[in-house]
């Protein structure tokens, strides 16, 4: 019997297509299900919390300064995974992503967010918000940023995903920077913005892209800072994930015959 930590729906054989599966006897002759035959309905609803509490370094981040893809510790980020692999079954695929993050910073405009899928896959969730202008911040390498936005982070959590009516970089825009995101606008939910990092191709545009990936795997966020002066934290993140199965299992197996 199967058993395991997300809901799995029943199978049942499916009358053959006449123009695609001709001459289908198994299905034709009400004989067991099988993977030929059936339709997968197995899905799973996970979500997966950390509280790394990381120092952000101060001026750290380079992006793709590091001669590869701006991300992780050599790109100047501070990164925490969540393994999803003793919970999400490995033939699980990605149908929808989206993740909650509880930050400190004195500074909105220095940081950089990005997470990364089991397969390698980047998404820059923020990029610098409002630091582009001039010559500033014409790549996402850390280096002749703008200011970007002067508000703060208090460690409430925020929510990015897709469909979210707020683009990420325009967090902060309408408050001062004695101010913090959420706390004081009300503003706690973004669609992600990979801004500069999507126009030198170190992003991918949306969680979209995520979707029919591994779910079951490591999946990393990391943070970086590209300006002087302030200073912040990662305190936790929750990464959620909905996916389905591309494997099925049939409802019975044929009968063996002793002889």
């Amino acid at each position: 019997m199967f058993s395991g930590p997300f809901s799995k729906g029943l199978y049942a054989s499916q009358p053959a297509n006449q123009e695609d599966r001709t001459g289908d006897s198994a299905t034709q002759n009400n004989e067991p299900a099988t993977l030929d035959n059936i339709t997968p309905l197995a899905t799973a609803t996970k979500s997966f919390t950390h509280n790394p509490n990381l120092s952000i370094i101060d001026d750290g981040y380079i992006g793709v300064g590091d001669g590869n893809d701006g991300f992780g510790a050599d790109a100047g980020m501070v990164c925490d995974l969540i393994d999803t692999s003793g919970i999400i079954p490995k033939h699980f695929k990605v149908d929808k992503v989206s993740i909650d993050i509880g930050m400190t910073h004195t500074w909105l405009g220095d940081i950089t967010l990005k997470l990364q899928s089991p397969e390698g896959t980047i998404l820059a969730l923020v990029e610098r918000p409002q630091g582009d202008g001039g010559i500033h911040n014409t790549g996402d390498n850390g280096a002749n940023s703008g200011l970007g936005d002067s508000s703060n982070l208090d460690g409430i959590l925020l929510n990015f995903a897709d469909g979210n009516v707020i683009d990420s970089e325009l967090m902060g825009k309408d408050i001062t920077d004695l101010q913090f995101v959420c706390t004081d606008d009300g503003n706690c939910s973004f669609s992600p913005n990979p801004d500069q990092a999507l126009v030198v191709g170190s992003s991918v545009a949306d969680f979209a892209a995520f979707k029919g990936q591994n779910a079951s795997g490591n999946w990393t966020l990391c943070a970086g800072d590209g300006g002087n002066g302030d200073t912040g934290t990662v305190a936790t993140w929750t990464l959620h994930i909905e996916s389905s199965s591309s494997f099925a299992w049939p409802l019975f197996l044929p009968a063996i015959k002793a002889k």
